[in-house]
């Protein structure tokens, strides 16, 4: 995408990978680490990009703006993002918000995405996705005017995504922020950008079931990356990639 999304891109890598027993960030998914995938995807649309996380080895791969609470969660980060966004001087109103571990999905349909919510002056305040059912909380668009309602709940011992975000969104309308609606919006991808302007290479239609698939242990890394690699190499045979 040509055009500069009025956002700032940043990249959530705080977790401790537990789950994974290494660091995901560090893991290379098609011969690329996984935080370098996710900064090349926001690089799509956002001139400005960081990496959310408290390691200084992430530094190698760019910008790092540690959030100080280890225990907090996603929603440190967050409000960590949404922070730095109103501390800069320019005209970007929102963050857009991409997880270190969901190597799948293509920036280009993200940022093409993310232009539809910032359009819209009367959209929420807050953007995301539901995939088979379930709300994708951290790949999102969220407009700066949500940092305070975010950092009171961060503060407050809040965790749970989903739960602040729609929360902030409602409470920003019902204080009269903006002329921004109460909610969260939340789209289904596919339904809402298969067709339109935005339209997926073969590769990355053959892999749509792949696009949400978060990678948080070996087994899950694993089946995603095989299935990836089987797609393009199926690709690669006829031609079509």
């Amino acid at each position: 995408m040509e055009m500069e999304l009025p956002a700032s891109g940043f990249v959530l890598a705080g977790g401790r990978s537990s789950r994974m027993g290494a660091d995901k960030a560090m893991l290379r998914f098609d011969g690329t680490p996984l935080v370098q995938i996710a900064l090349d995807k926001l690089r799509f649309g956002c001139r400005r990009v960081a990496i959310l996380g408290n390691r200084p080895e992430l530094g190698d791969f760019g910008m790092v703006l540690p959030d100080g609470l280890t225990e907090a969660g996603p929603l440190a980060g967050i409000a960590t993002a949404l922070r730095r966004v109103n501390e800069e001087e320019t005209a970007r109103d929102w963050v857009m918000l991409m997880p270190v571990d969901v190597p799948a999905v293509p920036g280009t349909f993200l940022m093409a995405w993310a232009w539809q919510v910032a359009r819209d002056p009367t959209a929420p305040a807050a953007g995301c996705f539901r995939v088979e059912g379930r709300v994708q909380p951290l790949v999102s668009m969220l407009h700066r005017e949500l940092l305070p309602y975010v950092a009171a709940a961060v503060d407050a011992g809040e965790r749970k995504v989903l739960a602040v975000l729609e929360a902030a969104a409602a409470q920003t309308a019902a204080d009269g922020l903006g002329t921004r609606r109460s909610g969260l919006r939340v789209d289904e991808p596919k339904e809402t950008f298969w067709r339109g302007f935005w339209r997926p290479s073969e590769l990355e239609r053959a892999t749509e079931p792949l696009w949400f698939a978060n990678v948080n242990t070996p087994e899950e890394f694993a089946r995603v990356e095989h299935e990836f690699a089987e797609a393009k190499k199926s690709l690669e045979r006829t031609g079509k990639e």
